[in-house]
């Protein structure tokens, strides 16, 4: 639970909620609970308020998620000014909007790379991709490239993402750290892993590897742009 207009959640308000205080308990909630914590009945007994009456501030549960995601954006914004090259230009962006998905583990779940939702304080981090890609080299890329060039990177980051909530709700559920977990799963593994069978895996089992979201993020951003500086004829 939060708290909206100066009052503790569950608490009538002061004074009636605004549309702010309705995303940032929101936030706080999907912050503390997950995704499956939020509900419009929730948010509205949180805000002292009835349910139904929620809908005068948002138009449903979808819109009320995208209200998230863009304040997200909005309370991670890009340096400025932005760094000059493509590929490091590139990696402030993919860099600010994995920190923010670290902040808020929901939101990568949020985030449609599909249908995309309009997210006003979105757009600067769409802009600078597409202007980083816009002349590379001398070469002047078209539209549909720098768009897939663009999107790409928030793909990887977007899917990478989508791990951080199960994983900090599992260490919720079971008090557990990863690497506690792992200590605790690797002899299982090991006995499945045989050698003559799995000689690779068994040797991975058997070896202290640092894997984690942040190692598999800078590993897959910098494999990313590489192929990206191959693509555009750059060395990487």
């Amino acid at each position: 639970a939060g708290t909206a207009g100066g009052t503790v959640a569950g608490e009538p308000p002061a004074s009636a909620p605004t549309v702010d205080d309705v995303v940032r308990l929101a936030m706080a909630t999907a912050d503390a609970e997950g995704l499956g914590g939020l509900s419009m009945r929730r948010i509205a007994t949180d805000l002292g308020i009835p349910t139904m009456t929620l809908y005068r501030y948002v138009r449903g549960r979808e819109d009320l998620l995208a209200r998230m995601l863009d304040t997200v954006y909005a309370t991670s914004p890009l340096p400025d000014p932005l760094p000059d090259g493509w590929r490091a230009r590139a990696e402030v962006c993919a860099r600010t909007m994995w920190a923010a998905f670290q902040r808020h583990p929901w939101a990568a779940h949020v985030m449609s790379m599909t249908r995309p939702q309009v997210l006003p304080h979105g757009l600067p981090h769409t802009e600078a991709l597409l202007s980083a890609f816009g002349d590379v080299g001398g070469r002047r890329l078209d539209l549909d490239t720098r768009m897939h060039l663009t999107v790409s990177v928030f793909q990887l980051v977007r899917g990478l993402g989508v791990g951080i909530e199960p994983a900090v709700q599992a260490r919720r559920d079971d008090g557990l750290t990863d690497e506690e977990w792992m200590d605790r799963t690797l002899p299982g593994l090991q006995a499945v892993a045989d050698a003559r069978r799995y000689p690779h895996l068994a040797a991975a089992t058997g070896t202290e590897i640092d894997l984690t979201l942040d190692t598999l993020f800078e590993f897959g951003l910098a494999r990313l742009l590489d192929g990206y500086a191959a693509f555009l004829g750059e060395a990487s």
